[in-house]
């Protein structure tokens, strides 16, 4: 017997803040989705959500994309890591508010850098 397969569902991080304010998140989109994650029950479900106004704007300023190529941009990866974490709180509440079984998982916690 095998087992379920896994079904990954991404949410862009347009959709659940707001792009043209940083740190601004669409707390109702949150709450509606995480309705419809619940009636859906679906088995294996890995949720995945992006940065938006939370993650963007930090990322881009310290030009994170390019990797480290200076001390400076450290702060802003840990800026950029802290205000993804506050996004994924607002989720994460939103998901058990609605009783979705969900345990968060950082990329950090899954990634290995080279050279710092």
């Amino acid at each position: 017997m095998s087992s379920p397969k896994s079904i990954v569902l991404k949410i862009g991080g347009s959709v659940i803040t707001d792009k043209n304010e940083e740190m601004k998140a669409n707390t109702q989109v949150i709450d509606r989705l995480a309705t419809e994650i619940k009636e859906a029950n679906v088995e294996n479900l890995l949720l995945v959500h992006g940065g938006g106004s939370f993650g963007h704007p930090v990322a881009k300023r310290y030009n994170i994309k390019e990797g480290f190529k200076e001390n400076s941009q450290k702060i802003g990866f840990a800026q950029t890591h802290h205000f993804m974490t506050v996004l994924n709180g607002l989720v994460m509440d939103s998901l058990i508010w609605h009783e979705v079984l969900a345990v968060s998982i950082p990329p950090s916690a899954l990634m290995t850098t080279k050279n710092g």
